[in-house]
């Protein structure tokens, strides 16, 4: 388990991205076990599982959290991983909610990072979009929410 400190201001009005809890789901084993066609001779498999921003709909300045559930394997220990979180409408981004790098061995792992929703925001839909990379992988996950 681990937790980043600090908040970081973004580019829209308000928009305050909090601590990034992360845990480790399934160990290593387990993660294999779920993931029975993977095998070690493949090398690095990252994959995505769930992403989602809770809750579905908010109003500016209120909170909402952004999660990730992604599967690692065939990385080893301490594989460096980079975890960057955007907020967008449509096609334009909005603010960059964070971007942090992270330790993280072989498993399945869940990163939950509350931010507040920026006070000048029009009513409508909006993603986070949260990209996960290693040196030799990486995934997007796109979770929408609305304002209201």
């Amino acid at each position: 388990e681990g937790a980043i400190i600090g908040g970081v201001v973004g580019g829209a009005a308000g928009l305050i991205a909090h601590d990034i809890k992360a845990r480790r789901m399934r160990s290593r084993a387990e993660t294999e076990a779920a993931y029975a066609n993977y095998t070690p001779a493949q090398g690095e498999m990252l994959t995505l599982e769930r992403s989602e921003v809770l809750p579905a709909t908010a109003r500016p300045g209120e909170t909402a959290e952004a999660s990730i559930q992604y599967a690692l394997l065939g990385a080893g220990a301490g594989v460096q991983v980079s975890e960057q979180r955007s907020l967008m409408r449509g096609e334009r981004m909005i603010a960059d909610v964070s971007t942090h790098n992270f330790s993280r061995d072989d498993g399945t792992w869940v990163s939950s990072q509350p931010f507040r929703i920026p006070t000048n925001l029009d009513p409508g839909t909006y993603t986070i979009v949260t990209t996960v990379r290693t040196a030799r992988s990486a995934i997007s996950a796109q979770a929408s929410f609305n304002v209201l």
